[in-house]
This record gives structure tokens, C-alpha cells and sequence, in this order.
């Protein structure tokens, strides 16, 4: 088994990083007219799920290998693109709903709202948002941060949803992890999307003000500064 996921890793890799690219740079070149923009944006898909199918054979997660096409694609089109714009839309509008439908259909309220089942997602949010909240923390003392500025990134990077909900699915379906783990990873995602919306949207208007009361008080030095600059020249 071992044997297997290293050689199908580095048929992956050989294809990923080496055939992918270059046949992606051509197609590019070829079909690379305004009117082919939809050609391009079905290629591009295409190269996702063969990425997903190839490791499905391998006998990779599927999502490993869609992963590593986007890797793989990432200097062959530019973030602000409007290719990237299509491809963004396209997962907002139609993969994540039905991922998140298909995760939906696995969840079960009663195992939910158990006592077990809470205390596992206790457990959970202390873990997530107490190592965020110290991560946060340190920047302060390493980067000279303001209050207002460590709670902006504790905002910004304690929300958990997709590479975690990503995560829980694929060990459902191996039989990692039980329903129980699952529903209790749903809390999580609920608790931590709450708090960084909340911390995000107060501390950044904190850090706003902050930024432009000492936009101001810098404009008020130099004018203090070059106000005393002219009293010598004047009175002489």
C-alpha cells in the first residue's frame, strides 16, 4: 500500500509540475484570443478533473489532486484575471453549494445536539480559537502591534470552513473520523465563522481610526514644525 502512494505521488508530481504546465502554456498560446475565452475556462476545468481522476486511480483523495492541478496552474493564470474571475464564480456559484449540500446530507441533529457531541466541539473551539488568539497575541510583541491591530488578525484567521470542511469529509468517507467528530466540526466552523466576522468588522474600524488620528497627528507636527521653522526668519 505504501508502495502504491509514493509511486502514484510521483506520477502525480510528473504530471502536475512537468506535462500539465507545458501543455497548458501551449494551449494558451494557441487559443488565446478574446473570442476563446470559454474555451480556456473549460480547459482549465478539464485540467482539474483530470487532476481529480488521476489521483482517484492512484489512490488519492481526489481533492489532493484537484489541489495540485491548482498548483500547478497557478503562474498560468494571473489572480486578477478574467479567467480567475470566471473560475471564482464558478465554484462560488455551483461547487461549493453542492459541497456543502453533500456534507449537509451527513449530518444528523440528534447526534448533534447530544451532550457528547458538544462537549467534542467545546474541546474543538478552545483548541482553534485559544491557538489563533495566541498567535495573535505574539505578533504583538514581535511586530509592535496595537490591540486593534492583533484582534484584526485574530479576526482574519480564525474563521475555519473550507480546507477544515474539506478535511472532516474525506475522513468521514475512509471511516477516520464518526458522525459524532463530524457534527462537532460543524460547530466549530458555525463558532469560528461568528467571531471573525464580529472581531474582523469591529477591529478593523478601530485600526481605520487609529490610522487616521495618526495621519493627523502627523499633519499636525508638520505644520508645529514648520511653524517654528519661519518665527527665526521672520523676526529677523
Amino acid at each position: 500500500m505504501l508502495v502504491r502512494i509514493v509511486f502514484g505521488l510521483a506520477l502525480l508530481a510528473g504530471w502536475y509540475f512537468g506535462v500539465l504546465p507545458r501543455v497548458t502554456r501551449w494551449f494558451f498560446a494557441v487559443a488565446g484570443g478574446e473570442e476563446q475565452r470559454t474555451v480556456r475556462f473549460v480547459f482549465v476545468l478539464c485540467c482539474f478533473l483530470s487532476g481529480a481522476v488521476l489521483a482517484s486511480v492512484v489512490g488519492v483523495e481526489g481533492i489532493v489532486g484537484a489541489f495540485f492541478a491548482g498548483l500547478a496552474l497557478n503562474r498560468l493564470v494571473s489572480a486578477g484575471g478574467p479567467l480567475m474571475e470566471r473560475i471564482g464564480f464558478f465554484g462560488s456559484a455551483l461547487l461549493i453549494p453542492l459541497f456543502l449540500v453533500s456534507v449537509g446530507l451527513i449530518i444528523d441533529p440528534a447526534v448533534m445536539a447530544s451532550p457528547a457531541t458538544i462537549g467534542l466541539a467545546a474541546l474543538f473551539v478552545v483548541a482553534c480559537v485559544g491557538g489563533k488568539a495566541l498567535a495573535a497575541g505574539l505578533t504583538r510583541r514581535l511586530l509592535r502591534f496595537s490591540r486593534a491591530e492583533v484582534a484584526t488578525v485574530f479576526g482574519l484567521t480564525v474563521a475555519q470552513a473550507a480546507a477544515t470542511l474539506a478535511a472532516t469529509r474525506v475522513g468521514f468517507q475512509i471511516g477516520l473520523f464518526g458522525e459524532r467528530v463530524v457534527n462537532a466540526v460543524l460547530i466549530l466552523i458555525v463558532v469560528s465563522l461568528l467571531l471573525a466576522s464580529g472581531f474582523a468588522t469591529a477591529a478593523g474600524r478601530r485600526v481605520e481610526a487609529e490610522a487616521a488620528a495618526e495621519a493627523e497627528a502627523d499633519v499636525e507636527a508638520t505644520r508645529a514644525a514648520a511653524a517654528s521653522a519661519l518665527r527665526p526668519t521672520a523676526s529677523r
